[in-house]
């Protein structure tokens, strides 16, 4: 939940801009698929996975929160337009029903 709330405060993260860079699947060119962006995505999060099992990671001061360390990881790709601003809600990041579905979704893991 914590890693939603970072990605939906990120401005970027609602560039109308960014539908032309959605992956068609099987549909892609071959100049296409070249330039799609999950490819850098999947590869981050293998890097991530490896620096995990290398024990290559920052933690919390609790000891039970960790991700990898920033500097060993490639630099993410901003895809976004600099110029765009975002979209705001009023108050909060997310509306009442946005967070009680989330904390539906945290209650019903904790029970399996």
């Amino acid at each position: 939940m914590g890693q939603l709330a970072i990605a939906h405060v990120d401005p970027g993260r609602s560039d109308p801009s960014l539908i032309d860079k959605i992956s068609r699947a099987q549909f892609n060119t071959a100049e296409e698929e070249a330039k799609n962006p999950n490819h850098v995505r999947i590869a981050r999060g293998h890097k991530s996975r490896l620096l995990d099992v290398a024990g290559d990671i920052i933690e919390d001061e609790d000891g039970v929160n960790y991700w990898s360390n920033p500097a060993s990881m490639p630099e993410e790709p901003k895809l976004a337009d600099p110029n765009w601003v975002g979209i705001r809600k009023d108050i909060g990041i997310f509306t009442e029903q946005e967070f009680e579905f989330l904390m539906s979704k945290c209650l019903r893991s904790l029970s399996e």
